[in-house]
């Protein structure tokens, strides 16, 4: 049976194609209390992971407050606990510009200034997937609640458990790397989006099955039981076939063999010089 040439650059096409993905974002705009029986359960801290959206089809997992880290005496900072006010950080949008929330009750993660863990608090972000996966953004919307509040957060990376890796150096970032700075001159709320590449001077990566910490750290109170607020906390990135960052993939796709692919590619760049031969 005869086959067109036109016939293998379409399927080429097809192979070269079957692994393009776009960013996966998995976020939290609802918060679950440590502990839902006890006698303030609002006032305990914060548990969390049931993200609201994941896109990632389940290629990353991840967790908010107590299970988030090592670093609070085997645990998760977990903040103060839950505010359940709907009249603030609910614009519908994850950070300043991620994807659309789900539109799930409101709720945020909110913090006081009385003791250190209460302004501290860790969320964790997993790879569950065969690939490499590129941290591009952080998202999350804050908010200073009253001039006794405390008036600058700090994003933070915290290396236990975890492993990101730094791309330039091949070594992991170091252990709380100030990522981004947020300062509020009076009571007001700010949508974040940050690339931690920007702060590092570097991409950093997850590799297959590592996982990575982050911790939010309020400062500047002057007063004990003055709030603030976090709400809409997202991580977004992109899965890669290796630690190079080149080839961008869909963990969810069945891997293609790499025999596969340079055939496809030898294919399309047949096709391509007999068109312009014509």
């Amino acid at each position: 049976m005869k086959i067109s040439i036109k016939t293998f650059a379409v399927a080429a096409a097809l192979v070269l194609t079957a692994q393009s993905a776009s960013a996966a974002l998995i976020g939290w705009e609802t918060f679950e209390s440590f502990n839902p029986s006890a006698g303030a359960p609002n006032d305990v801290g914060i548990n969390d992971t049931t993200p609201e959206v994941n896109t990632s089809n389940g290629w990353l997992s991840g967790a908010v407050g107590h299970l988030a880290s090592s670093g609070n005496n085997g645990n998760g900072f977990r903040g103060y606990g839950l505010n359940t006010t709907a009249s603030f950080l609910n614009d519908g949008v994850f950070g300043a510009s991620g994807d659309a929330t789900s539109g799930a009750a409101a709720s945020s993660w909110k913090f006081i200034g009385q003791f250190a863990g209460q302004r501290q608090g860790d969320f964790l972000v997993t790879n569950e997937s065969a690939h490499f996966f590129q941290i591009e953004f952080f998202h999350y919307d804050a908010r200073r609640a009253a001039a006794n509040s405390a008036d600058t957060l700090e994003l933070r990376y915290t290396a236990g458990p975890g492993n990101l890796i730094n791309k330039n150096f091949g070594t992991e970032v170091q252990n709380g790397a100030v990522l981004n700075t947020t300062t509020f001159a009076s009571p007001s709320e700010t949508d974040v989006t940050r690339n931690p590449a920007a702060a590092l001077s570097s991409k950093v990566f997850l590799a297959p099955g590592e996982s990575a910490s982050f911790r939010f750290v309020w400062s500047g109170h002057n007063a004990n039981f003055a709030q603030s607020q976090i709400d809409n906390l997202a991580i977004e990135g992109s899965f890669f076939e290796t630690s190079a960052l080149l080839i961008e993939v869909d963990p969810s796709a069945v891997p293609l063999p790499a025999g596969v692919w340079l055939f496809g590619s030898a294919l399309a760049g047949l096709f391509a010089r007999k068109r312009l031969g014509k």
